[in-house]
């Protein structure tokens, strides 16, 4: 997903978005809110999931780990329940030790 502060940068100015490959969203901060993270959860991640799944005869099993970023909501385990996924929260004092495992 890409959040941009502006809905037509001039880099993609005359582009159709729409067949960019990332998930395009904008807004004045260029934030990701809950509201813009939502949308990705429902309308990019879980169709995603769920074909490649089906495509690749993947058991029922998807794993989102989750830092503690604002733009996260906490009722997600809701919205998962009905989609099918685990969705983990890491604690804010392990994120950086996560990003420097991650790095080598």
């Amino acid at each position: 997903m890409l959040v941009y502060h502006s809905q037509t940068p001039c880099a993609v100015k005359g582009l159709n978005k729409a067949i960019l490959p990332v998930y395009w969203k904008w807004n004045k901060w260029a934030w990701v809110t809950q509201e813009v993270f939502l949308d990705w959860y429902t309308n990019y991640f879980y169709p995603t999931v769920l074909c490649l799944r089906q495509e690749k005869e993947l058991p029922a099993k998807t794993l989102l780990l989750l830092d503690s970023a604002s733009g996260h909501p906490a009722n997600l385990a809701e919205v998962r329940t009905a989609l099918d996924n685990s969705v983990v929260y890491v604690p804010s004092n392990t994120t950086s030790l996560c990003s420097q495992w991650t790095r080598g």
